[in-house]
């Protein structure tokens, strides 16, 4: 494991040579970055797999992790509606472009002040998906399969100080819960501030899945390398 400091990301100029100096030692990179644009530039310019586990942008290996999950619990996720309850983060860019390639239904739940940018929305409508954006939660959670959430501080932020009023309106407790189907299912991708954007009731109820989601984490990054490498190691076959 290196630190960004020991890559020496911060340098523009020495990530191409970082990331040719790796190639030659490793067959595959994780990387996790505060600042998306390194780890794009990090991967133009190796001839290895490169994987996003986190960015300041997305973060695909989490709704990997959540599909993965809901399928576990309810079968395949196709046409099922999604309600995204809080805060635009990375998170919520990388579940905006799984419902163009998954086929489910999205419903986002935010402050106006808090909206997804453009480019992941505009990204999966013109590949026909279906994505609401609304400001209120009560009709969001209606009849939803699945109602996620995430921290209503943004990851590096902690230091700022919270302004949580605007997102309370927003917190998923047992009476939006009652206004999704009977069977669905709650979502986290941890740790959780409870009491803030989840009640301990909702977080350790029946909905909940949070800690198969934290598990399935496991799983779901072998099968990322194992896919990524598969044809460098059957090619040696």
């Amino acid at each position: 494991m290196l630190t960004g400091s020991q890559m020496q990301l911060s340098h523009s100029k020495i990530i191409a040579d970082t990331a040719r100096i790796l190639s030659r030692f490793v067959d595959i990179i994780t990387l996790r970055t505060t600042i998306h644009h390194r780890m794009l530039k990090l991967a133009q310019r190796v001839q290895i797999p490169v994987i996003n586990v986190l960015t300041d942008d997305t973060h695909p290996c989490q709704i990997l992790v959540d599909i993965l999950t809901y399928e576990e619990h309810r079968g395949p996720i196709f046409s099922k509606i999604f309600a995204w309850m809080g805060k635009s983060n990375n998170v919520l860019h990388s579940l905006i472009e799984a419902t163009a390639l998954f086929n489910f239904h999205l419903r986002i739940v935010i402050p106006k002040s808090s909206k997804p940018q453009t480019k992941h929305v505009e990204w999966s409508r013109k590949r026909g998906a279906h994505i609401t954006l609304t400001n209120d939660p009560q009709k969001a959670a209606e009849n939803a399969d699945c109602i996620i959430t995430d921290t209503w501080v943004s990851m590096g932020q902690e230091f700022r100080v919270r302004n949580h009023s605007i997102f309370q309106p927003y917190q998923v407790n047992e009476a939006l819960m009652k206004l999704a189907k009977p069977n669905a299912l709650f979502m986290h991708c941890l740790p959780a501030h409870r009491g803030e954007e989840v009640v301990d009731t909702v977080i350790d109820g029946p909905h909940s899945v949070v800690f198969d989601e934290a598990e399935n984490r496991f799983h779901t990054q072998k099968a990322i390398f194992a896919w990524c490498l598969h044809d460098a190691f059957f090619s040696t076959q």
